[in-house]
């Protein structure tokens, strides 16, 4: 979960529920429930060193949500926490009801951000997905990315902003034959 809290300690979303550094760096409870199940169901992608992690989460698979609330309850400031709630709840709405893939997680270590490690695990999930001709859904926390998730195949299927938060941009990718 090192790479992960790395990659995302200038994210929009992560630093709108932790803007201290103090905070933000003792959120990493959060990265396990909200996508460690991808471990214990086998669908994590890391490079060999751990410059990059992906976490998919197969058909039937997610967070967990009882201890996602319970982490936001005790380390978000109550004002930011009242809109991270309705946010969350704003994007249940976006996620597919038919089966997909999930991509709650991905970063690259900044300190390797710009070798390809992010597009080889990237490559390596979206062709199992088109193997099991299944989509692909995630949620994007940071405008910058969008571009490079479309250049992946993924849509937007529209924006989560409630509040004082950052926009987050739900996006899906048909599975490619």
């Amino acid at each position: 979960m090192s790479t992960i809290l790395l990659g995302f300690s200038a994210d929009p979303i992560e630093r709108w529920l932790w803007p201290e550094a103090k905070d933000y760096l003792n959120c990493i409870p959060l990265y396990d429930a909200f996508a460690g199940g991808a471990i214990t169901a086998g669908s994590a992608y890391v490079t060999d060193n751990f410059e990059s992690v992906a976490l998919w989460f197969p058909p039937g698979e997610g967070p967990n949500e009882e201890k996602v609330i319970e982490i936001l309850n005790s380390t978000v400031k109550e004002d930011t926490l009242k809109d991270a709630i309705i946010m969350f709840e704003a994007m249940d709405e976006f996620h597919p009801d038919e089966p997909c893939w999930y991509l709650p997680l991905i970063a690259v270590d900044p300190a390797h951000q710009g070798c390809g490690f992010g597009t080889e695990l990237m490559k390596r999930a979206l062709n199992r997905c088109d193997q099991d001709g299944l989509p692909a859904y995630l949620e994007s926390t940071n405008p910058r990315n969008i571009s490079l998730y479309e250049r992946y195949g993924f849509e937007k299927m529209g924006e989560v902003q409630t509040g004082s938060s950052p926009v987050m941009t739900p996006m899906i990718r048909s599975p490619r034959k």
